[in-house]
This record gives structure tokens, C-alpha cells and sequence, in this order.
């Protein structure tokens, strides 16, 4: 019992390091090989390849192993096993439970390889194996509803659980996926990724029923063999209906045998070990490696990971405990849980309270030492807008007025996003990122947005008679030169986007030492819909600036090279230290960009095709005194 005991410890590590090694190269191919563009017909070919190299793996490594355990067994003289897999075959033919048990299993386990494929193109790893934390209760419905066969092993393992415990782990991982994945700013496309996961988990859970009924009686490998077979088959009949070609799998041959190897390892002792143990506790070790695998991505890929999910997943574990408590963890878990359960309580509501009433993230930390600010008491709510397209999501770069503000007065401020509110000019509002000073009113405050082209004409600005607009700093001197001839406003002359002090404040993100895109193109949403730039995207990783900030700038971060048709494409990434080259959009005025480049000391040079903007690299850094941008900040305006 000691020695089986053991050995599946020794299982369980091979399965964890496999599963950290195959989730993080997972990652790995997409980053580099997706478009991130959610609505691109090419994602489904990249999943397919990604499953197909999965499935196959998996069924030659066990036909490998299978072979050679046969060829050793010949070599000893070992009769006891000839053609043992004939043998099987031949028998299960008249056996049409098996049959559809076999279908089923490798059905599902194709369906659930193409599902995690596609949360994994669609969000990330932390986001995506939290979501997975509600394997253990769905796998526990399951088994409710399900016969399930009981091994020997097995008939005493209830005695161990209360059902008060049982309650409380349950209510416990529901709880801290909830808190991990609702508002930490870690997911994208959360209401989506957590159907997929729940998707994902019900065929993962049928696979492993079906294995548990295979391998009631036993435990060969021709079962796996025949199980990743049919789930080959049928990941092949899916890639030959994908377009693939054009995706140079030859480019990525290492990381896809990479990913291959450790998805035969981890495949395969996840069977073994579902094999020796009921359902849900092969579930419940399942969801404790997810952890690892999040702290894993973040060390990796140099990656945030915000407060809330570290919390979250933190509960989750505790939950497990409570819910799968075995001989080890009895005597310690007896005395403490009562003191676990006031402890969670205290902390959640505290976070909860903090999320809700003080802060909306957690993910903004702020860093002012190397700027000298000072910390304020905000005792007067004052308005912030930023520009939103009507009927679209938050462009990256105006929704970074928001974060940013935000962050600097850590503070839960009202904010603005519709110009068309009869209200709008009646209550002064500050005005930060964006090419958004052509909506501002009277009363308003201007903080380090500039204008939108220089013909920018305000028409309700000349119905007033010596115009005077608080205006404490400009984008950049053509802003500023057109402001006051144009407009007889007092301008001073202090520069720069605001967005380049997010740095200071969102250090969660770091410049990657080793990044995993070689160039990143990031395209503005007019040049999305208007289709405006086609040439040599399908050979760049290619995102769009409707994308949640968080996963853009995380993107950017891990970049060499970022090339951008939008500006705050290029400011965000100088400000965290990646090289950045304009690409000339044909429907877009270069009055921002002049205003931008010169307002940080230097002249404008783009390229007009990718080709080209990858031969010129990254412009210059840019040269800016930030401590008069952050000085010149209307604190003022949030006190009484």
C-alpha cells in the first residue's frame, strides 16, 4: 500500500512538472503565432495545429511505450504478454459498452484539447486555470447523476469527508474564482472564458469517467493507445478543414515538438492517475497544480498578476483542502478551520470593501519615490472623460486616461465617456489622454491632451468672449502654438503625454529580459474597419486597439519590437522602455504624432510598410522632464 502509495505521489510531480512545461510552451506558440484578433478566421487553424501535435504525440508515445515493453518482454522470455493489444482488440469487439466508452472518452478528450486551445488564444493562463477551479464540484454533479464503478480502493474514502466539510470547500472554490477572476483586470472576454472552462471541465470530466469504466478491470496501455487514437483521428479530420499553410509550421517545429513531448508525459500520467483514484479526487489534484501553473506564467513570461487572483487562488486551495481532506492533513486541518474560515472572511471583506467602495482594481500599484509626489487625501469628487466610439469598447489608449488618473490619486472618480449628454458642459471635468481637447468646455481642466489635427476648429469656443480654459499641460508645442495664436489661451509650456508615467504606477508590468514576440503590431480600430493596412500582417503578430489595456500593454511589454499605427501604441511602449516605430496609416492625420515626437525632443520618422519599419527599428527614446508633467497635475481640484 506504502509502495503504490508512493508511486503515485512520483506520478502526480512527473504530471505537474509535464503540465508546467506543456502550458507555458501552449503559451508560447500562440503569443508568437496568434493575431490576437478575436474575430480572425485564422484562430481556428492555429488551435488545430496545436491540438492535432497534442493528440499525436500522445498516441505515438504510448504506442512507443508499448512497443518496447513488448520487445523487452520478448528478450526475457516473457510469453505471459504476447500480442496482448490482438488480444484486446478482438475482444472488444463484442463488447459495445467499451465501444462507446472508447468513443466518448476520445471524443471528449479532442474537444476538450480544442477548447483549452481556444481559452488560451482567447485569454491566458491565469485566467484561464482559475476558471478551471470548478472542475472539482462540476465533477461532483457528475457523479451524482453518473454510475460510477467503485474499486476497492475506493469504498472507504466518504467515511473521511463530512458533508459540512464538503459544503464548505465547495462554497469555498466558488468563491475564490469569483474573487480571483470578477473586476482583478487578469481576464479578457471573461463571461466567454468561463463558459468555455465550464465546457472544457464537463469533457475532461466524461474522459475521465470513461477512463475510470475502461480501467475498472484494467490498466494496460493499448487503453490509452486506442483512447488518443480516436482523438487523432478526429483533431486530423478538424486541421485538414482549417487553412494552416500559410502558418509556417516549420518555423515553430521546436516548440511544437516541445509541446508535443510534454502533452504525451502529462496525458499520460493524468491517466495513470485517474486511474488509481475516484473521480473527484483526481479532480481535486487537477485544480491544485493550477496554482503552480499561474505562479509558473508569471515568472516566465515576466507577466502582472493582480492582487485579487493571488487572494482567489489562495481560497481555492484552502477550499480543496477542506472539501479532499486526507490522512496527512486531518489533525492539522481540525483545529484550524474554524480559524481559516474567520481569517478568509476577514480578508475577503476587506478586499470586497476595498474593490468597491475605495479602489475599483487592485492591479494599480503605485510607485512615486523616483517623481517625489506626494500622497493626497481626495476630499472633492471632480469628473474625468476620456472619449469612448459610441456602440464600441474602450479604445486601449483613451481608456488609459482613466487607469491613470485613477492610479494617481487612488481614488474611485467619476468618470464621462459620452459627449452627447445635454449635461456635458454644465460641470467642469479634467481632460488627460487623447486628441480630445476639441470637446472641452468652459470650465474644464486640461491636463496633457492635445489636439486632433491642425485645422482643428472649435466652433463653440469662438461664440465666447475672452476665452479662458485652465490648462495646466499640452501634449506636445504645436498644441500649445495653436492654442494660443488660434485661441489667445494661456498655454505653459510643459510637454508630454500623460501615459508616460504609467511606469510609476502600474509596476506590475516590467519590460520582459526575455521576450517571447520578436514584433508586435498594433493596429489603430480605424485601420481595423476600414481594412486599410493588409500587407505582411499575416506574417507579425497583429492585435488591434479595441483590446483590453491589460493584455496590450502585457503584450507590449514582452515585445522586441512594436509597431504601431496607433499612437498610444507607440507612447505606451517607450514608456516601458520597448523600441516603438510609427507605421504611416493612410487615413489618419500625422498632426498628433508631429505633436507627440516634438513634445519629447525629437522629429518624427515612420515607415510606410512593415518591411520597412522592421529594418528601422525602434525611434530613438524619448526625452522629457517627467517631474514638471506630474507637478503640473490639478490636485488641486480634487480638494476643498
Amino acid at each position: 500500500m506504502i509502495t503504490c502509495f508512493k508511486s503515485t505521489l512520483v506520478l502526480i510531480l512527473i504530471w505537474y512538472i509535464s503540465s508546467v512545461g506543456f502550458a507555458l510552451f501552449l503559451q508560447k506558440y500562440f503569443n508568437s503565432v496568434s493575431s490576437y484578433n478575436k474575430n480572425n478566421r485564422d484562430v481556428f487553424s492555429i488551435i488545430c495545429i496545436a491540438a492535432f501535435i497534442q493528440n499525436l504525440s500522445c498516441c505515438f508515445g504510448t504506442i512507443i511505450i508499448y512497443v518496447t515493453t513488448i520487445l523487452s518482454n520478448q528478450i526475457n522470455d516473457d510469453s505471459s504478454t504476447n500480442q496482448p493489444f490482438v488480444t484486446y482488440l478482438a475482444s472488444l469487439k463484442s463488447s459495445k459498452r467499451n465501444q462507446i466508452f472508447f468513443i466518448f472518452g476520445g471524443s471528449s478528450h479532442c474537444i476538450g484539447i480544442m477548447i483549452m486551445n481556444l481559452m488560451l488564444t482567447l485569454s491566458n493562463i491565469p485566467c484561464v486555470h482559475t476558471i478551471r477551479a470548478l472542475e472539482p464540484l462540476l465533477a461532483s454533479i457528475l457523479v451524482y447523476f453518473i454510475p460510477m464503478p467503485i474499486k476497492d480502493e475506493h469504498k472507504t474514502e466518504s467515511s473521511k469527508i463530512h458533508k459540512t466539510e464538503k459544503w464548505i470547500g465547495i462554497f469555498l472554490m466558488l468563491f475564490g474564482t469569483i474573487l480571483a477572476t470578477w473586476k482583478s483586470g487578469q481576464c479578457n472576454l471573461l463571461s466567454i472564458t468561463i463558459l468555455l472552462g465550464i465546457l472544457n471541465s464537463f469533457s475532461m470530466i466524461i474522459r475521465n469517467i470513461c477512463i475510470q469504466h475502461l480501467t475498472i478491470k484494467s490498466k494496460d496501455i493499448y487503453i490509452q493507445i486506442i483512447l488518443f487514437g480516436i482523438s487523432t483521428l478526429l483533431s486530423l479530420i478538424l486541421l485538414l478543414m482549417s487553412d494552416f499553410s500559410y502558418l509556417l509550421i516549420q518555423k515553430y517545429r521546436i516548440l511544437l515538438l516541445l509541446i508535443g513531448l510534454c502533452s504525451f508525459i502529462y496525458n499520460t500520467t493524468s491517466i495513470i492517475v485517474c486511474s488509481q483514484v475516484s473521480l473527484v479526487t483526481h479532480s481535486l489534484i487537477t485544480m491544485l497544480k493550477r496554482p503552480i501553473l499561474i505562479l509558473a506564467s508569471t515568472i516566465y513570461f515576466r507577466s502582472y498578476i493582480s492582487l485579487m487572483m493571488i487572494i482567489g487562488n489562495l481560497i481555492i486551495v484552502i477550499g480543496i483542502l477542506f472539501y479532499k481532506t486526507n490522512s496527512i492533513f486531518v489533525l492539522f486541518m481540525a483545529r484550524m478551520k474554524l480559524y481559516l474560515i474567520i481569517i478568509i472572511i476577514i480578508v475577503s471583506t476587506i478586499i470586497i470593501y476595498d474593490t468597491i467602495v475605495i479602489v475599483p482594481s487592485l492591479s494599480y500599484s503605485n510607485h512615486r519615490n523616483s517623481l517625489h509626489i506626494n500622497n493626497i487625501k481626495v476630499t472633492k469628487d471632480f469628473p474625468l472623460f476620456y472619449y469612448k466610439p459610441s456602440s464600441m469598447n474602450d479604445n486601449f489608449g483613451d481608456k488609459l486616461s482613466h487607469i491613470l488618473v485613477q492610479s494617481i490619486l487612488n481614488y474611485n472618480l467619476t468618470v464621462i465617456t459620452n459627449v452627447n449628454e445635454k449635461s456635458f458642459c454644465e460641470k467642469p471635468k479634467l481632460l488627460a489622454i487623447g486628441s480630445i481637447i476639441h470637446i472641452a468646455c468652459l470650465h474644464d481642466v486640461i491636463w496633457g491632451s492635445g489636439l486632433i489635427s491642425a485645422s482643428s476648429f472649435i466652433s463653440h469656443w469662438k461664440s465666447i468672449s475672452n476665452l479662458t480654459i485652465d490648462i495646466r499641460a499640452v501634449r506636445g508645442p504645436r498644441t500649445r502654438n495653436i492654442l494660443m495664436s488660434k485661441y489667445n489661451l494661456t498655454v505653459p509650456e510643459i510637454y508630454g503625454d500623460p501615459a508616460l508615467l504609467l511606469p510609476y504606477y502600474l509596476t506590475s508590468f516590467k519590460k520582459s529580459t526575455k521576450p517571447i514576440i520578436r514584433r508586435l503590431l498594433i493596429l489603430h480600430y480605424i485601420d481595423v474597419y476600414k481594412k486599410s493596412i493588409t500587407s505582411g500582417i499575416n506574417q507579425i503578430v497583429t492585435v488591434h486597439a479595441f483590446l483590453p489595456w491589460n493584455e496590450l500593454l502585457n503584450l507590449i511589454v514582452q515585445s522586441e519590437l512594436v509597431i504601431s499605427t496607433s499612437l498610444h501604441g507607440i507612447i505606451l511602449s517607450e514608456a516601458f522602455g520597448v523600441p516603438a516605430r510609427l507605421l504611416k496609416s493612410p487615413l489618419l492625420d500625422l498632426f498628433k504624432f508631429h505633436d507627440y515626437y516634438e513634445g519629447t525632443n525629437r522629429t518624427l520618422r515612420y515607415a510606410t510598410t512593415i518591411d520597412k519599419a522592421i529594418a528601422m527599428g525602434g525611434e530613438n527614446p524619448p526625452k522629457l522632464n517627467l517631474t514638471k508633467l506630474i507637478n503640473a497635475f490639478p490636485f488641486d481640484k480634487f480638494q476643498n
